[in-house]
């Protein structure tokens, strides 16, 4: 090969490589994610601050808005599950979990897509965001042009022990998924999806959360 086949193969490489990555710009500042097939996908997005140190054991806290873009191509770590051997799966764990998913179609119209904010189920014991892998996702929900996301919440003890009285009210998973899906709302259109338009689901311990939602005034 001769040193010009080599330079236009650089060229081509590099072209390859740039055309998979997305960048949209959100409220919060702007976001990179990857092209897959016809869809955009953006993952590990934090919708809350770290809920260590100081913020343990408390309500979720608003996420800042950032000055750099925004990595979103892998997966971020999964919240800590109670404490049996095989709920330790293949998941990076942290108590730093409170992350979401975003698949969406691409070419969005101007009126925007419907949006499926989806819970993992687990008993409110184990379970992530990722359970449903990407390529699930983008087959069974983004082919029907569905915006669809996933999210994480704390679980077991970090998520809904509770001392019963102001000390430790508990229920902080379902505060967890209460502030994801205000950032939902503040960013989905974003990602070519409807703020007007979202469906809330789950499975299992999941949709037990859909109607955990459905009856508090913090949802609305």
């Amino acid at each position: 090969m001769h040193c010009g086949d080599r330079w236009l193969l650089s060229i081509l490489v590099c072209t390859l490589a740039t055309a998979t990555e997305i960048e949209v710009r959100t409220p919060y500042g702007q976001i990179q994610g990857f092209q897959s097939g016809s869809a955009s996908v953006f993952l590990g997005i934090r919708y809350a601050k770290a809920p260590i140190g100081d913020l343990r054991l408390e309500k979720p806290v608003p996420v800042d808005p950032w000055r750099s873009p925004h990595q979103a191509t892998s997966f971020g770590t999964s919240c800590y599950p109670e404490f049996r051997r095989n709920n330790f799966q293949n998941f990076s764990l942290s108590e730093d979990c409170l992350f979401l998913n975003v698949f969406a179609p691409q070419n969005a119209p101007p009126e925007g897509l419907p949006a499926v904010v989806f819970f993992h189920g687990g008993s409110f014991m184990r379970g992530s965001s990722t359970e449903l892998g990407v390529d699930g996702i983008l087959r069974n929900f983004v082919s029907r042009d569905l915006v669809f996301v996933t999210v994480n919440y704390r679980l077991s003890v970090l998520g809904f022990v509770t001392t019963e009285d102001d000390v430790l009210p508990g229920n902080l998973g379902f505060w967890d998924q209460t502030e994801a899906l205000r950032f939902v709302k503040k960013v989905i259109s974003s990602f070519g999806g409807n703020p007007d338009d979202i469906t809330v689901g789950g499975s299992s311990a999941g949709a037990t959360s859909v109607s955990a939602l459905t009856l508090s005034p913090h949802s609305n």
